[in-house]
């Protein structure tokens, strides 16, 4: 079997997708955040736009949630319904990766094809994301679909046109408006590229945009009729999204920083290769790429401040950028590439051993110290199956790198085992920690206690994210009615990190404190607090 067969791909690409996608509680943050729609759709709510407790959520279309809640009805029976809906992180994942692999396989190199999946996996940006409920991965999956469908429009295969039209439909189902941006001009960017099928492409061309508009058609008629409010308060938010670039020093640099780890070791390669051919920029394997990450960056100038999950969209681009410097590599490069991938994951392997060792021995006594202090309360318990797996990473790790071939030539590869190792250790010694501060499984628990003797259908929420109140819903049965001022009909009241400020006001407006929840540490502590109007 050749090093970089396709099956060996996709074994390499399952443990990385899988591990730890399953087994633990929602986390705080997307993964909690994103799990509240699914669950109204369960309940037969909001089944055409994503919501929590009658919110509309902004920046995504139903795409994700839908498949999110197929799972979980399909699954949930079996396994939990949070580790069922995110299963579609999963999917969406592999979408992409066998949207990458077609792509590239127009660029003419066996290389291009899993060189594009390895660096993807190994992509430092990307782990924690492809693990979590993230709607942007089902964007991604699109773009990467409509990108191979252009390219395919500019080679004049036949059912391009076709491929494209579905990946920008889905783009819009997955993301609105910001999906049709990234994707939609992507096949008229073909018209630009230098081709030699010109009748053909104009066709396909015109096919895929047919095909993108009866999707968005099949999902905006009916939520017009059926909701028009909610699609007038959707579109609202859409359109509020848009903002002039921020100019500041401050903001440029946050942005430069996010983009220098988040897409390493991608943005290296991919600069190398538009340098490399600066002179072939009009070629659709170059140009319709180039297209693609010129959209993404004008998307991230243009809404919001910087954020890991708005840089997603940059992935996918910059994966068939720079799959195709691989072959061009020279030896030094290569070794170089190849060097600073074992000396990064080796680092961070052993930095998740120290923090397994500081939990379980407390040495380094400094890391502990540092653990304590973030989690005053919690205690590691040795776990045997733990300690094995984890074992077995290391061996694995060390042997493939006995194995593999000198002189940088399988640099992507290392890569992507060296990211999946990592996770895997990760996973194997420190998934109790992460569910430990990560989880509102005992906020929840402890809150529905304190609610058994309330009105449980009218609770208003203040301060509390989509994170908060998904928990709440998931693990309190708690459908919280959002409030801005603390002024509700409802008699009790829940908040999440208010300042003192803030509870001497609610005090003053008749709120009595019944209930106190603390946890955590740090940059890390919480506090829940329920109010009864007095």
């Amino acid at each position: 079997m050749r090093r970089n067969s396709f099956a060996a791909l996709a074994l390499l690409a399952a443990i990385y997708l899988l591990t730890g996608t399953i087994g633990h509680d929602p986390w705080r943050g997307a993964d909690a955040a994103h799990l509240g729609p699914v669950l109204e759709m369960l309940d037969g709510r909001s089944l055409l736009f994503p919501s929590i407790g009658g919110t509309v959520l902004p920046d995504f279309g139903p795409l994700y949630y839908w498949l999110g809640a197929l799972l979980a009805g399909s699954l949930g029976s079996l396994i939990p319904v949070h580790d069922a809906v995110r299963l579609s992180a999963a999917l969406f994942s592999a979408l992409t990766l066998l949207g990458l692999w077609r792509a590239s396989q127009s660029f003419g190199s066996e290389e291009s094809a899993p060189g594009s999946v390895l660096l993807t996996l190994g992509c430092l940006g990307l782990v924690i994301h492809a693990h979590e409920n993230q709607p942007m991965l089902a964007l991604m999956a699109a773009q990467a679909w409509t990108l191979a469908g252009a390219l395919g429009i500019s080679r004049g295969k036949r059912g391009a046109g076709l491929v494209c039209g579905l990946g920008a439909g889905a783009a819009i189902l997955a993301a609105g408006i910001d999906g049709a941006l990234l994707c939609l001009p992507l096949s008229l960017g073909t018209l630009l590229a230098r081709s030699t099928n010109a009748q053909p492409r104009n066709v396909q061309v015109m096919s895929s945009l047919a095909v993108a508009t009866l999707i968005a058609a099949g999902w905006l008629i009916p939520l017009a009729l059926m909701a028009p409010a909610a699609m007038r308060s959707w579109l609202a938010i859409e359109l509020a999204s848009f903002s002039p670039p921020n100019h500041e020093a401050s903001a440029l640099r946050d942005w430069v920083k996010l983009l220098a780890w988040f897409v390493w070791p991608l943005w290296p390669l991919a600069l190398w290769q538009l340098w490399r051919a600066r002179k072939r920029m009009s070629e659709p394997a170059l140009a319709i790429p180039l297209l693609a990450l010129v959209l993404g960056m004008l998307h991230l100038l243009t809404f919001g401040s910087p954020s890991p999950a708005r840089v997603m969209p940059l992935i996918v681009p910059l994966a068939l950028l720079a799959a195709q410097a691989i072959p061009s590599l020279r030896r030094g490069g290569a070794a170089a590439f190849d060097w600073f991938a074992v000396m990064t994951f080796s680092f961070f392997g052993l930095l998740l051993i120290c923090s397994w060792s500081a939990m379980i021995f407390d040495w380094p006594p400094g890391l502990a110290r540092h653990f304590r202090k973030l989690a005053p309360a919690f205690e590691l318990v040795p776990s045997v199956p733990a300690l094995v797996v984890g074992s077995l990473v290391c061996l694995v790790w060390i042997a493939y790198l006995l194995l593999r071939r000198p002189a940088g030539r399988d640099a992507p590869l290392t890569w992507a085992v060296g990211m999946t190792a990592m996770w895997c250790l990760a996973v194997s010694l420190l998934q109790p920690w992460f569910d430990y501060g990560k989880s509102y499984r005992n906020a929840g628990e402890t809150i529905a206690l304190a609610l058994r003797d309330e009105d449980r259908d009218c609770v208003a929420s203040l301060g509390l994210g989509p994170s908060q109140r998904s928990s709440m819903l998931y693990f309190a049965g708690l459908r919280t009615r959002v409030t801005r001022d603390g002024h509700t009909d409802c008699k009790v009241l829940l908040t999440y990190g208010q300042s003192a400020a803030s509870v001497g006001a609610l005090e003053h407006a008749g709120w009595k404190e019944v209930w106190e929840y603390r946890r955590g540490g740090s940059r890390q502590f919480e506090i829940f607090r329920m109010y009864r109007r007095s």
